[in-house]
């Protein structure tokens, strides 16, 4: 509300991405059950056409840090094969949580550049559903859970993200070039 009084025409909001809270729900509710309250807060303070969710896995400030170097080794993306073909075998489904601690960062810089060309209106992002797991509520039976699926402009995973990064700079230099 605060953003909006003081003349925010659009509100952008980086919280987790979809894998991780799937993951990380279940040991961490609070956490996550906070970050989606004070997301669809804002959704609703802006609208469905002024918010815009980012989820990354997690951000790293530069390509050296060892985790973004990692990620993109052949020993990662061998386990990140195995853990897919593993959820596929199970009869639970994937495990969401080795899935996001596998996942690949986001360098700061693109998730940045995505968020100014949201922000600036230079790209756009379509509304969809955001689906990140079942509410893990304390104390509450198994049976009065419920999936949490959210509508909303939002661009999950750092794939996602590094794509609109390009997109938002190939925007921006064109408006800069014009």
């Amino acid at each position: 509300a605060a953003a909006k009084a003081a003349g925010a025409q659009r509100f952008v909001y980086v919280g987790v991405s979809s894998e991780a809270e799937w993951g990380f729900g279940g040991p961490n509710p609070g956490l996550y059950t906070g970050k989606r309250s004070a997301a669809l807060a804002a959704l609703e303070e802006f609208g469905p056409q002024q918010f815009t969710y980012f989820g990354p896995a997690r951000v790293v400030g530069s390509k050296e840090n060892w985790r973004a170097r990692a990620a993109n080794s052949r020993f990662i993306n061998g386990l990140r094969a195995l853990v897919d073909v593993i959820g596929d075998w199970r009869s639970f489904g994937p495990d969401y949580t080795t899935k996001a601690r596998l996942a690949p960062p986001v360098l700061a810089t693109d998730l940045a550049l995505a968020i100014a060309g949201v922000a600036t209106g230079r790209v756009e992002v379509e509304e969809s559903v955001r689906r990140a797991g079942v509410t893990t509520f304390s104390q509450v039976r198994e049976r009065d859970q419920y999936e949490i699926a959210d509508t909303m402009r939002h661009v999950d995973g750092t794939e996602a993200i590094v794509a609109l990064a390009r997109e938002a700079q190939a925007a921006m230099e064109g408006a800069y070039a014009a």
